[in-house]
């Protein structure tokens, strides 16, 4: 092609710039602008710098695949596969340019590099840039190839593509590019604990990298970090037995927009932890201070599953004096001190009369905010020594009060002050009569009659033919019949027993 070349200009980065002639439209080789550059004797101290490539790719394609490649290739003619043997390095590169053979096309060439980045420009150019050497010579006639670089063409069809893939295996079988030095840690390890070094196999190609490590579906962010050197540190302690693998990927990118990423899976392992030495894995164990205690109903109630002094203790109970009521049943009662740090799940009285081994257990309902708590006894039997004791159990145990007696009274009867004749026979307001325990009463004048004392001071009698009659010492001798609804009257008369009838103003015979 033709070009007009305007004034020549070194940057501060001693980058030559050119100007193009804007009506002419044509691309410049580097070899042709050292050409210019010596033609009209421009010269800088040093090497004078090419214009950089641009080293942003548009694409990237997989090379494992012809199909991607011969995409890319369309509608250029040919595919050269370039490599370059770095004997200093003891390493070799290479990669793929898409160029036309008509120089009057206005098209413009590409460049593959090894991991399938796909740029515009000359490979001349890419090939100085990353590692820089002219891969023509400069000057020579005729042209003369860098002696470690060659270049193999093929056409920039399915034939060529299928040519160059069996000629150069290499181009389908990458390395890997992204490489994780070490993939196990152990758990329990520090917050911040370096695990490996993220490394490419091929950094030539890539500029100032940058490295993150990430997952889809976990918050690897929050437990890995890969460092501006690829220094892979964990950013938590991990635990083997919530999760014995992270898996993450590696990302890396460099200023030019470049980036690899691989998927990656770090294994944790184990280390085995047997905090009180019974043989059995904190893991597995329920109880890892071996104080009898599962490890969940310590830490839900706010003890040391670790600790094996502190753990829920047996709650502490007092026994209460006894006290009999009005009504003749005995109140026993026990007070709860401490509850051990646990919920109280029982509590009562122990009860056992004197005569018997055994105590039997009374379990009580509620209890007051200080602890304190009542039961009831009201089928006590009369002049009877008891034992009893309170007691509260929890978690820990049960724990038992000090152990109290006490005597029931002797039965009371509506009798038992009146005055005692000889035959058992007794005497009061009501006459005299021949008491008995069950109830019954011989009275000396009314005959048989079953006695129930009221609360007034007052007694029922059933007498067989009258029904029920009520009297009291204030009434006494007029008896109430419930039958009739009126007064009675007893009348002796020798041996005999009359009742007047008050309302039929009758006498009859007992």
């Amino acid at each position: 092609d033709t070009f007009e070349l305007a004034p020549v200009f070194i940057d501060s980065n001693g980058y030559v710039l050119v100007e193009i002639n804007s009506s002419v439209e044509s691309s410049i080789s580097f070899t042709e602008l050292e050409t210019y550059l010596d033609t009209n004797q421009i010269q800088e101290q040093g090497f004078v710098d090419f214009m950089p490539f641009d080293f942003r790719p548009f694409d990237r394609i997989d090379l494992n695949s012809s199909s991607e490649l011969l995409a890319t290739a369309g509608g250029h003619d040919n595919i050269f596969f370039q490599e370059y043997n770095d004997t200093q390095n003891n390493r070799t590169f290479w990669t793929l340019s898409i160029e036309h053979g008509d120089d009057e096309t206005n098209a413009s060439s590409l460049v593959v590099d090894m991991a399938g980045f796909v740029y515009n420009g000359a490979f001349e150019d890419y090939w100085y840039h990353t590692f820089g050497i002219a891969v023509y010579e400069p000057n020579t006639e005729p042209e003369q190839r860098h002696q470690d670089w060659n270049e193999t063409e093929f056409t920039a069809d399915s034939n060529g593509v299928a040519s160059l893939y069996s000629a150069y295996p290499e181009v389908s079988s990458l390395p890997q590019q992204v490489q994780v030095s070490n993939l196990e840690f152990q758990e329990n390890e520090a917050n911040n604990s370096v695990i490996g070094l993220v490394a490419i196999t091929i950094p030539e190609i890539m500029g100032d990298l940058n490295f993150t490590a990430y997952a889809d579906q976990s918050a690897v962010s929050t437990t890995l970090k890969i460092e501006q050197n690829g220094t892979l540190r964990a950013l938590t302690s991990f635990d083997y037995e919530q999760a014995n693998q992270v898996q993450f990927v590696a990302y890396v990118i460099d200023e030019f927009g470049r980036s690899i990423q691989k998927s990656f899976t770090l294994l944790i392992t184990n280390q085995v932890e047997d905090f009180d030495g019974d043989g059995v894995e904190d893991h597995n164990d329920p109880d890892d201070d071996n104080d009898t205690f599962l490890d969940t109903v310590e830490a839900q109630y706010g003890f040391d599953p670790r600790n094996k002094n502190d753990h829920p203790q047996i709650p502490i109970v007092s026994t209460i004096e006894s006290s009999e009521l009005s009504s003749g049943a005995y109140r026993l009662a026990g007070k709860i001190q401490t509850d051990g740090g646990v919920p109280i799940t029982e509590f009562g009285i122990n009860l056992r009369k004197s005569a018997d081994s055994n105590f039997v257990k009374y379990s009580g309902n509620s209890r007051l905010s200080d602890g304190s708590y009542t039961l009831d006894f009201g089928t006590l039997d009369k002049g009877q020594t008891y034992y009893f004791q309170a007691f509260a159990t929890n978690l820990a145990g049960t724990s038992l009060g000090a152990i109290k007696k006490f005597t029931t009274n002797e039965p009371q009867f509506w009798w038992s002050s009146a005055t005692e004749l000889a035959g058992g026979w007794r005497s009061n307001w009501v006459g005299e009569f021949l008491p008995y325990e069950n109830g019954w009463i011989y009275h000396i004048d009314l005959g048989w009659a079953f006695v129930k004392p009221d609360v007034l001071g007052g007694i029922w009698m059933w007498v067989d033919d009258e029904g029920w009659l009520w009297s009291s010492e204030e009434a006494w001798p007029f008896l109430w019949a419930s039958r009739t609804k009126n007064w009675l009257y007893p009348m002796k008369v020798g041996i005999r027993t009359y009742l007047y009838d008050y309302q039929s103003e009758s006498i009859r015979s007992r």
